[in-house]
């Protein structure tokens, strides 16, 4: 084989191999293992105050992308809140946090928080649904008061 034909073979593998990375990882197995609703003093968000959050965890050896991803709290609006374009990503096997606004419940939420849910977790407990880019349901957690 020549130079140039193990030049073309490179270079088709690099393509292949770079268009596979943009893919990432199945969403499908993300798990939301932690929630924290009353966030009273402990972790500082990125609005530098102290709603609740959740904590995300990816299972498999692939980095999970969460733009185009959705968080709900009612079943019936699984598409609720897009997760927004600078979201982040999940390393393989890695965690995530993912803050909800501390705003008020009536919807007016801060403008410093625009990496954060616009909505937040109920003290009172509930669920907390996580579905794909099509609006199926991931998994769920349901919490307590």
């Amino acid at each position: 084989m020549n130079r140039i034909n193990r030049w073309i073979i490179t270079l088709v593998a690099c393509i292949a191999s770079m268009s596979a990375w943009g893919q990432g990882g199945d969403a499908s197995k993300l798990i939301i293992n932690e929630i924290q609703v009353s966030n009273i003093d402990q972790y500082m968000d990125p609005s530098f105050n102290y709603g609740g959050w959740i904590e995300l965890y990816n299972p498999t050896d692939e980095l999970i992308y969460l733009t185009g991803l959705y968080l709900a709290e009612s079943q019936e609006n699984l598409t609720q809140f897009k997760l927004p374009n600078g979201m982040g990503t999940i390393p393989a096997n890695g965690f995530r946090v993912i803050w909800f606004d501390h705003n008020s419940a009536q919807g007016s939420y801060s403008s410093a928080a625009i990496r954060q849910v616009n909505f937040k977790l109920d003290c009172d407990g509930g669920t907390i649904y996580l579905s794909d880019k099509t609006g199926e349901l991931i998994t769920s957690v349901t919490y307590p008061e």
